[in-house]
């Protein structure tokens, strides 16, 4: 599947989020991936850690994808991951995105360090960037026009 607006959209949601406290590298629902699948899913950090909890889900992100199954019911991955999917990720853009691993998003934002916010904003807005620009321009919404109307008085 090819990235969606959808995806560029919360890229830069999320990119803001991590120029705040609620940002922290080492925490599974307030890092990289934890933060934009908050994002695209509109969980809660608390919900996501939930979630996690109830399906075993331990380790990182990029573990989850590379098992492609849930390890307590041998079912495929699980609603998060495929709201990820339909957002328009690979496997690898997840990978990727844990520790801002894409050269060719690199390429564009330049140096960034995967466990600072500045650097994974960066990343996060080369990334949406390359997304609007593959897609090209957004269409334009019709605005409805309403005539002033002379005030009425009594």
């Amino acid at each position: 599947m090819a990235w969606t607006r959808e995806l560029a959209d919360a890229l830069r949601a999320t990119a803001a989020v991590v120029m705040t406290p609620e940002y922290d590298w080492g925490d599974a629902q307030r890092c990289n991936c934890g933060l934009l699948a908050r994002e695209l899913t509109g969980m809660t950090g608390q919900q996501l850690r939930e979630f996690r909890r109830k399906h075993d889900w331990t380790g990182c992100w990029g573990d989850r994808v590379r098992s492609g199954t849930c390890p307590q019911t041998g079912e495929p991955l699980n609603a998060v991951m495929a709201k990820l999917f339909q957002a328009g990720l690979t496997s690898d853009d997840i990978i990727n995105l844990e520790v801002l691993a894409d050269r060719r998003i690199l390429d564009r934002a330049g140096p960034c360090i995967f466990c600072r916010g500045h650097g994974v904003s960066k990343y996060m807005l080369a990334w949406a960037d390359m997304i609007d620009e593959q897609l090209g321009p957004r269409e334009a919404v019709p605005i409805e026009v309403v005539p002033e109307q002379e005030p009425a008085f009594i």
